[in-house]
């Protein structure tokens, strides 16, 4: 186990944290980790070294085996948990945590477990996939500072999306002065490749438009306000992701922390098309653009 660094510490709102990578070992046999001298700073902050019931036959003390946890899942959903954690010794420091499929924490061998505390009463704990936190923690050209939060979404998206829908409906497009040009062209060929469905979910039905066709919205994974730290040219099919009104919305104006299953499913469905318009830009990055102070 490690400890959190500053940058882990400054992205969790955290005070003391650690992680470990989940060995097959511990997700295929006892389903438990032995917590190290880290992670038992971070349980004894919120939880008395004497309070954790000891098994082995050692007398019970009366403690309840299970403690409280704020569980963060995958997809970086909140949740008040219950985990069992003892002294599975009769002697000795040694202490256990034990998964719980039913709780939802049941890391998988690669994938990254970790808990820190913050100002809440009880510890965090949670589970990442190994592409998220790699991207987040180890990309060597990530600059947290190179971008900034919902100020590099541009405030001249209604207008834009009127164009192209005036567009799409065959409709005089009225002259505009926006400050990010944008192609309605670009935007039509990039719906329609998208076969007019929502990239984030195709399920997602909204309405017809006076063209007959389902109504989605154009989204610019990298904003076009950032044209100045990019070399190759933004408005282009390979960074616009389709989207229904409400995941749109969602990009701009949602939790940061809760936009990670969205921003990775649209990471891995553009990153080879911006390689190929020599975009270049890493997935913490990304993640950065949609986050205050580059960090979730």
């Amino acid at each position: 186990m490690s400890k959190f660094t500053l940058e882990m510490n400054r992205y969790f709102s955290a005070t003391v944290g650690a992680y470990s990578l989940v060995t097959d070992r511990e997700a295929t046999g006892d389903k438990s980790v032995t917590l190290d001298r880290y992670e038992k700073e971070v349980i004894f902050s919120a939880y008395h070294p004497d309070s954790f019931e000891r098994r082995g036959g050692a007398e019970s003390t009366g403690y309840d085996s299970h403690k409280e946890f704020i569980f963060h899942d995958r997809n970086h959903i909140r949740s008040k948990i219950k985990l069992a954690i003892v002294y599975p010794k009769k002697t000795g420091q040694e202490l256990r945590l034990y998964f719980s499929k039913p709780t939802g924490f049941d890391p998988q061998a690669g994938e990254y477990w970790y808990i820190f505390r913050d100002g809440d009463d009880v510890p965090h704990i949670g589970v990442m996939d190994s592409f998220v936190w790699e991207n987040i923690f180890q990309s060597k050209s990530y600059d947290p500072f190179l971008f900034k939060s919902q100020q590099n979404f541009d405030d001249e998206d209604d207008s834009y999306q009127k164009e192209v829908g005036a567009a799409i409906a065959g409709l005089p497009i009225s002259t505009s002065n926006l400050k990010y040009r944008r192609s309605s062209t670009v935007a039509k060929n990039a719906l329609k490749a998208a076969n007019y469905l929502c990239e984030a979910e195709p399920s997602h039905v909204t309405f017809s438009t006076a063209a007959g066709l389902n109504y989605q919205e154009c989204h610019h994974l990298i904003p076009v306000s950032l044209q100045n730290h990019f070399e190759a040219g933004l408005d282009v099919e390979e960074n616009i992701a389709v989207l229904c009104a409400t995941c749109h919305r969602f990009l701009h104006y949602g939790r940061g922390e809760e936009k990670f299953e969205l921003l990775t499913k649209l990471w891995l469905a553009k990153k080879d098309g911006l390689d190929r318009r020599q975009i270049k830009i890493s997935f913490k990055e990304l993640l950065s653009i949609y986050t205050g102070n580059g960090l979730l």
